[in-house]
């Protein structure tokens, strides 16, 4: 290992050694050139980076065809990060771990780029494995981090970014978590016990996004007493929830909650489907493999739950499967392409006794904030990790099931005079 590393500028400089431990693809990076020195939080020139490529993103004019690029890039405007500094108590000296090793997932290609720049915002270098899986957006995404770290006012970050690919291989994973003092681990279950169970830096600080499961929440009389105009903005939020990433997102809603009477629900449904109907055929269009394998798993789910009361095509665009209660087992019951189960219930502490660590997100229409928070404190819930209004499933934000991802990626140095 010592030789691997070497000093520089007070950084530690690592060296990957090839093919003595095994064959990288370095999409953005220099793997003789990786450093470990941290910087501070929210460092100046870094905000300057993050600035410059959400301006040369949204003058992209391949990115506008990427709804989640788009979003990316305005997530990462100055005006966002400035915001989010201002956040943090400074009072304290935080700085980075180091290197942070990332193993991003294939069902949201954008994730990568999120993770990244949180731990890059943290002060950290990184290491981001991305998915053999190839998407448009991560090629975009290359593309333009590489054109604007080629700028010479950013030649001192290049150092902080490297992406590669690989085949699945241990050895090579291990490499670099015992290189590194942090890892984000983007996965099922199953692939975070793996990565637990290879050899990692003593000191090294993990976190990791497994399998959760979001659902809705929807007051049936504020759906009735919208004018048309909120009516229309929650049956956006809806489409962008459930369709721009094909509800694969961890965050993207498997359950509709209906809070009400059952005449006010089917009341409510009658006016809110068909506005949501005519959003998503308009602008979602559903390949045939991905018609052909929503019906699969709609007979797939009739055959193997006993919870199912109905089923509603009502496009191709729309399924919604009623049920007729809800299981210990609910996180099981999930669907995509626009597949919606809905329960009704008389209160959302009803949903209580299904909620489990697994659930992350709850995305709201017609509730207070106080009636929110009292419904996490006093049922004692152990999942649910963000309540935000409908619309919002998808916004990426500092804290992430239950995380605060700057917090956890930083070390506060204590100095007492």
């Amino acid at each position: 290992m010592g030789e691997l590393r070497t000093r520089k500028r007070g950084a530690v400089v690592i060296r990957y050694p090839g093919s003595a431990v095994g064959e990288v693809q370095c999409l953005l990076g220099d793997l003789q050139a990786i450093e470990d020195a941290p910087e501070q939080l929210f460092h100046p020139l870094r905000i300057d980076f993050l600035a410059e490529l959400s301006r040369a993103l949204m003058a992209d004019v391949s990115a506008k065809g990427f709804p989640d690029v788009v979003t990316f890039a305005f997530w990462c405007r100055r005006a966002n990060l400035e915001a989010l500094a201002k956040s943090y108590d400074h009072t304290s000296l935080r700085v980075g771990l180091g290197l942070v090793f990332h193993i991003s997932p294939s069902n949201v290609p954008i994730n990568f780029a999120y993770s990244l720049v949180l731990a890059f915002l943290s002060g950290n270098s990184s290491v981001v494995r991305l998915p053999s899986r190839e998407s448009q957006q991560t090629d975009l995404l290359i593309r333009v981090l590489g054109e604007v770290l080629s700028l010479d006012k950013f030649r001192d970050l290049r150092s902080a970014v490297h992406l590669v690919r690989y085949n699945r291989a241990d050895p090579i994973t291990e490499f670099w978590l015992q290189h590194s003092l942090g890892r984000i681990v983007w996965g099922g279950d199953a692939t975070v016990e793996h990565i637990r169970s290879l050899r990692a830096h003593p000191r090294s600080r993990e976190v990791a996004f497994v399998d959760r499961y979001s659902l809705s929440a929807i007051a049936a009389k504020s759906v009735l007493e919208a004018g048309q105009d909120c009516l229309r903005k929650l049956c956006i939020g809806i489409f962008n929830d459930h369709y721009l990433m094909d509800q694969y997102a961890c965050s993207s809603p498997q359950l509709l909650v209906w809070v009400g009477s059952p005449e006010e629900v089917a009341d409510a449904q009658s006016r809110l489907w068909p506005e949501v109907v005519a959003i998503a055929h308009q602008k979602y269009f559903l390949e045939p493999v991905q018609a052909m394998d929503k019906y699969v798993a709609l007979c797939s789910e009739v055959i193997e739950h006993e919870n199912i009361g109905q089923v509603c095509r009502d496009s191709p665009q729309l399924t919604r499967i009623g049920l007729t209660k809800l299981t210990a087992n609910q996180w099981t019951q999930r669907g995509h392409f626009g597949t919606v189960h809905e329960y009704t219930v008389n209160s959302l502490d009803a949903i209580a006794p299904v909620v489990d660590s697994r659930f992350q997100t709850l995305t709201t229409f017609g509730f207070g904030h106080q009636l929110l928070r009292d419904f996490i404190t006093s049922n004692r819930l152990a999942g649910i990790d963000r309540v935000v209004p409908i619309g919002r499933a998808l916004d990426m934000g500092v804290l992430w099931d239950g995380f605060d991802v700057l917090a956890s990626l930083t070390r506060v140095i204590d100095i007492q005079s």
